[in-house]
């Protein structure tokens, strides 16, 4: 019994994605809370300083233009004659991380990482009911690509503006 439930565990172990923006992570926060919030993300108490935990609690245009760009956002097999209505995200869990890369500067970076619990109903022909699922990662990647260029917006990621094609001027 203690192996099928580490089983279980092991099976719905989150997905996580990271990504390195060379910002402190104090220029990070803010940006990132605003697209959890325009993606429908509300934030809910946690513990600590540098984590936070987020409900999806409602639709907005840009989570349906984010979740139509996700082709496969968790694993849902179900076999031959089954089915999963309703998936959504539950929570996801979004952690900043300073990292000093240079003492003598104080040159910081910061690790943004990503973890998205789903769930859903699954009808198939040997189970039926309420069900959490593992993520792939391509929702995790593409909300983390909206914060790096929310960041950039925000103006504090310089070398991003070099880095950008110029558009031929008329």
């Amino acid at each position: 019994m203690k192996r099928v439930s580490l089983l279980l565990v092991a099976l719905t172990v989150q997905a996580e994605e990271t990504v390195r923006l060379p910002a402190p992570c104090a220029a990070v926060h803010w940006p990132s809370n605003e697209v959890m919030r325009a993606l429908g993300f509300e934030t809910q108490p946690s513990g600590g300083a540098a984590t936070w935990i987020y409900a999806h609690a409602y639709r907005t245009r840009d989570w349906n233009q984010v979740w139509r760009q996700i082709r496969r956002p968790a694993e849902t097999r179900v076999g031959v004659l089954g089915y999963v209505a309703g998936l959504r995200p539950r929570f996801a869990e979004l952690t900043l991380h300073d990292v000093n890369v240079n003492w003598r500067t104080g040159e910081q970076h910061c690790d943004v990482r990503l973890a998205v619990d789903y769930n859903g109903y699954r009808r198939g022909f040997f189970t039926e009911g309420p069900e959490r699922f593992r993520s792939t990662g391509e929702l995790e990647r593409k909300i983390l690509e909206l914060i790096r260029l929310q960041v950039w917006a925000n103006g504090f990621l310089e070398e991003e503006q070099e880095s950008r094609p110029s558009w031929p001027q008329p």
